[in-house]
This record gives C-alpha cells, sequence and structure tokens, in this order.
C-alpha cells in the first residue's frame, strides 16, 4: 500500500520503473497533473527543532491556496483548534507523542489545499483507540464538508474503527495483496461480500484481523506457501470477475474531476507568477533558520566557540616561532598544514552534524514541491556564508597572533588580512565539499599531496598533476611565500587596500633565519650562515620564490580555486536535485 500512496502522489523515487494507465473518471491523465492535486501525509517523522505554531505557520507562508482559505493568520488558529494543538503550540515538535505529531503532519497537509485528494500512510500504526477514532472522525468530516477523497492506509483493529469509514457519502474499503485488488467497496458489506464467496468470518473473530491473515502469505512451510499463494490468487480473479464491472460503472463519468484544469493563458500566468515570488520564499527559508537557531542556539553558537578554542591550542603549541633557529622552518610549514588542514576537521564535524539535521525538512519540503532544490542551496549558502566567514576569522585570527608569525612595521596588517582572507577561502571550500562527499578521505588526500608531507620532486607525473590543482598546496603556497618572503603580489595588494598607498617594499625584507649558538667543551660557534626565505622556500618545491613568480601564482591560484568553487556548486545542485527530486515519469501509470 505504501508503494500505491507513493506511486499517486508523485513522490516515488527514481529507482523504480513504473508503466501502465492512470485515468481520471475514464480521462487519461499524467502522472505529473494527479501528482499536483495530491497531498501526502507520510509516515516520515517531521522536523523536531521547530515549535508546532512556528511548523504550521511557515507551511501556510510557503503554500499558495487556489481558494485562499487559510491565507490569513485566524484560519491557521482555526486548523490547530479543531486537530486539537492549540494547547501544544509552544512545544517543539521533537516533545509530541506520536499521535499528535500525526496530527501535526495532517494539517500541514490540509494547508497545501492542493487538489481533491488527501492520501495518508499508515500513520495511525499503534496508536490507541481514541486517538485514532479522533483522527477517522475529523478526516470523514472534513472530506464530507469540502468534497474531498480521502484515502487512508490502516490496519483497523477492531470492528468498531472499521464502520466509521462507511457514515458519509461514499467510503469504500480497498484490501490489496501483493498489487492486487481483492475487494473494493463499502466496509458495512465487506463481510457480505466474503460471506457469499465462501469466506466468512467465524465467531467470536475479529473481521480486521481475519480479513487481513485471509490475504497475507504464509511462507511457514512449503505446503502452506502454495495454499496461500492459490488463495490470494483465487480471491483476486473472483473479485475481477464479479465485482469490477460494476465499480467501473460507478466511477467512469464523460467529465474531468473539476480540480483537473487543462492549460489556458491566465493558468499560465498564474503559475509564473507564483514561481517569480522568490523573494517572497528566500524570506521564508531564512524565517525559518532563524527560528531554528532561537529554539537551538547551542548548535550555531558551539561551532564559532569551538573554532575560537581549537585557535587557542593551535597558536599554544606553535607559540612565539623563533628566527634563529633552523628547525623555525620545519615550524613554519607545520603551521601552515595544521591549520590548512588539521585542525579544521573538528569544526567541519559540527557543521556537517547541523547539516545533515536540516536534511529532514528539506527533503519533506521538496517531497511537497514546495520551492525548487535549486533555490534552497542558493539562499542556504547565503545563510551559512556569513556564519562562515566569523568562523574562519575566529579560527585564523588568534592562532596567526600567537605563533608570532606577523612581521613587525607597516606589513603587520595587512600580512594578518591576506591570512584571514587566504584561510577563510580555503576553508569555505571544503566547508561545502562536507555537504557532498566523504570530505575525510579526499582532505587526507589533499594532506598527502600538498607538498607540506612529500616533497614535490618525489611525486610520480600523474601525482604531480593532482600536486598541481590541489588546493590546499595552492593555499600552502600563498600563505608560505608571505610568511617566508614577507612581500608578495597579495602582501601589496591588501597594503595598497589598507592604507591607500603604494609600496615598493620599503625597508621590509625577506625572512632571514639563523641558527642557534652552541657551547661546546672544545670549542664555541661564533658564528654561522643564514639561510633566507627565499631559499627555504625554494627547496621546499613550493615556489621558485621571487615576487614575478609570487604574481604568477597568485593568479593561478585564483583561476583553481574558482573552478573547484564551480565545481563544488555544481555537484552540490546536482547532488540535491538526485536526492530529492520527484519521479516525473513520461507514460501513463497504471492505476483505474
Amino acid at each position: 500500500m505504501h508503494v500505491l500512496l507513493e506511486v499517486i502522489s508523485n513522490t516515488i523515487s527514481q529507482k523504480y520503473l513504473i508503466s501502465g494507465i492512470l485515468e481520471n473518471n475514464g480521462h487519461e491523465i499524467s502522472m505529473n497533473k494527479l501528482g499536483d492535486r495530491v497531498a501526502y501525509v507520510s509516515a516520515d517523522d517531521i522536523y523536531p527543532w521547530l515549535t508546532v505554531a512556528q511548523t504550521i505557520r511557515l507551511r501556510s507562508l510557503f503554500v499558495a491556496s487556489d481558494r485562499s482559505i487559510f491565507k490569513n493568520a485566524d484560519m491557521v488558529e482555526k486548523l490547530m483548534q479543531t486537530l486539537a494543538l492549540s494547547p501544544l503550540r509552544n512545544f517543539l515538535c521533537g516533545e509530541l507523542a506520536m499521535a499528535e505529531r500525526q496530527r501535526l503532519k495532517i494539517a500541514m497537509q490540509i494547508l497545501k489545499d492542493t487538489g481533491d485528494i488527501l492520501l495518508l500512510d499508515n500513520i495511525m500504526k499503534d496508536m490507541d483507540l481514541y486517538d485514532m477514532a479522533f483522527i477517522i472522525d475529523y478526516l470523514r468530516d472534513w472530506a464530507v464538508k469540502l468534497n474531498r477523497i480521502v484515502v487512508m492506509a490502516v490496519q483497523p483493529p477492531t470492528i468498531e474503527i472499521l464502520t466509521m469509514f462507511h457514515k458519509s457519502v461514499f467510503v469504500g474499503a480497498l484490501l490489496i495483496a501483493s498489487g492486487r485488488v481483492i475487494y473494493f467497496g463499502s466496509s458495512s458489506q465487506m463481510m457480505s461480500y466474503f460471506d457469499k464467496i465462501g469466506y466468512p468470518c467465524p465467531s467470536f473473530k475479529n473481521p480486521c484481523d481475519y480479513y487481513v491473515d485471509l490475504v497475507t502469505y504464509d511462507y511457514l512451510t512449503s505446503a502452506s506457501s502454495l495454499e496461500s499463494t492459490n488463495r490470494i490468487r483465487r480471491l483476486a480473479e473472483i473479485w475481477k470477475e464479479k465485482a469490477v464491472e460494476n465499480c467501473e460503472a460507478e466511477v467512469i463519468s464523460d467529465e474531468l474531476s473539476p480540480k483537473v484544469h487543462r492549460i489556458n493563458c491566465c493558468r499560465s500566468a498564474l503559475l509564473i507568477y507564483r514561481q517569480a515570488c522568490c523573494f517572497v520564499c528566500t524570506l521564508n527559508i531564512l524565517k525559518r533558520f532563524f527560528q531554528m537557531f532561537l529554539n537551538r542556539p547551542w548548535m550555531y553558537v558551539k561551532e564559532p566557540i569551538y573554532a575560537f578554542l581549537t585557535s587557542l591550542f593551535l597558536g599554544f603549541i606553535f607559540f612565539e616561532i623563533p628566527n634563529d633557529r633552523y628547525a623555525a622552518i620545519n615550524a613554519r610549514f607545520g603551521f601552515i598544514i595544521s591549520i590548512l588542514a588539521i585542525f579544521i576537521l573538528p569544526n567541519l564535524f559540527i557543521h556537517i552534524e547541523r547539516v545533515f539535521d536540516e536534511r529532514l525538512y528539506l527533503f519533506d519540503d521538496i517531497r511537497n514541491r514546495l520551492y525548487d532544490p535549486t533555490f534552497y542551496i542558493i539562499v542556504k549558502i547565503m545563510y551559512d556564508l556569513p556564519v562562515g566567514v566569523m568562523c574562519n576569522t575566529l579560527y585564523a585570527l588568534p592562532a596567526y597572533l600567537l605563533s608570532g608569525l606577523p612581521p613587525d612595521g607597516t606589513f603587520y596588517w595587512p600580512s594578518v588580512l591576506q591570512f584571514i582572507v587566504i584561510l577563510c577561502a580555503h576553508t569555505i571550500l571544503w566547508r561545502y565539499i562536507t555537504w557532498i562527499v566523504a570530505y575525510v578521505t579526499l582532505l587526507s588526500n589533499a594532506i598527502m599531496f600538498s607538498g607540506f608531507l612529500i616533497h614535490p620532486d618525489s611525486f610520480s607525473p600523474p601525482i604531480k598533476l593532482l600536486y598541481y590543482y590541489n588546493p590546499t598546496k595552492l593555499a600552502g603556497g600563498l600563505l608560505a611565500e608571505n610568511e617566508f618572503l614577507r612581500r608578495t603580489a597579495l602582501t601589496n595588494w591588501f597594503f595598497k587596500m589598507l592604507t591607500g598607498n603604494s609600496t615598493d617594499g620599503g625597508n621590509m625584507t625577506e625572512l632571514l633565519i639563523g641558527c642557534e649558538r652552541k657551547q661546546v667543551s672544545i670549542y664555541t660557534i661564533s658564528h654561522c650562515s643564514k639561510i633566507r626565505g627565499s631559499q627555504a622556500l625554494f627547496f621546499s618545491g613550493l615556489s621558485s620564490a621571487t615576487l614575478a613568480s609570487s604574481d604568477e601564482q597568485l593568479r593561478e591560484a585564483v583561476y583553481i580555486y574558482t573552478i573547484w568553487l564551480l565545481i563544488v556548486l555544481a555537484t552540490l545542485l546536482l547532488v540535491v536535485r538526485c536526492n530529492h527530486k520527484g519521479f516525473r515519469v513520461n507514460g501513463p501509470i497504471g492505476i483505474d
């Protein structure tokens, strides 16, 4: 039954191949047209970190009712009252009982007001009799009052619950086994029908349980399996012979359902207008992000806090890196690779936890066709980008200042700003890669092929190609140039941006690394040669260590990072659309 409801609501996954004929009152219609007029209450849970009132009001902002019934807040409030949700309006959805969550999901689908049909999966499973009777009674009255069709997948525990389905104009019971119809008609006539075909319900036996057992396969033994298979096949053939003709005569008419409109110019203009309201949809998505932040601030605040603490920890590890010993060269390279790749992992784990948490409501929104998944990703990046910049600034600044790497003099703040910008660009790239793939494996490979752990001359030609386009290598090379040369094309650009004056370097020279004097018993080393920053950078293989090469490497880094960002964005949009897009069937579907 679940698959049948997924097919009718047009939300089934693309991995299924469906064929057949779909008719409405004898007229063949497309799957998309039927899906647009169906509201589907699935068995999936709702997002737990919004209150009941926030969930319903946000849904009312996203949907555009054809009849404008629930457009104002009073009607939304009335819907909450009729479904007994008003006392729970300020409760988080995760705090609700199972029956209360199901009533909330029904309210969200009624708000859509998309058409004549409301489908409900087996949402009343494990629900007590009182709650089950309340939902059935409400939906029955709602369907009669608004002339709607309600299709429910239920396992009624008692005959009293089953008989509640025949108290309206026409409510039928559908019994299915392996996709074949066993019975379809009034629930009050079900017992008499099975009596006539030779399957009467035994005395003192719950008819609901008996009829379900009657159409259930028994796999305990080969004999019981064969017997149940033959019984179900015979029941399906009996129904096809005796009842299908009468059922078709009652259902088929000469007119389409009034909700299935043929496309005209006015209706096309209305659809275009609704799709053009991107600004309103953007505000609604941002409003939901803000309410989620207010309901669970720690989930969002802990990322900048952890970024700041991680930066302090890294800064104390590499505290005041000296210039008077050769070990300072490796310390500088170690600091760069640590802050670029190793210590960003905790923050990426925190970020990806929140992204997976948000997938719950995203899947529900896309399934209900509230907005396009591409549009959501764009709004999500707009909302997340300032947060990412703030967290990465808190991650970069304390560690860089504590390490003592910023040069003294006029290039102090340009170097600090350059370090923050490069680190933000690099970390934001990996921030969005985490939305797509197993980033730990990819980041580990980026570290190995960055040139910091293994010298680039040791790479084979295919690996050198990966090394050349490695974003970690590009960011690390720019940071290493700034540290060892102290004056690069990017540093000059930041200096001009901050001061408004161009510079030729002045008295700013490249880094000179001396050696520590050691006292031994025989003699004392009074002097030793110093290593220039350009020499250390050249031997590392990360740069040819000239100002001209710095300008060239900067342009290459900008081009390659732009390509990486475009690839990540395109892949992200593709992944979201493939994971959340409803199945669009070109051919008809067999339900008549």
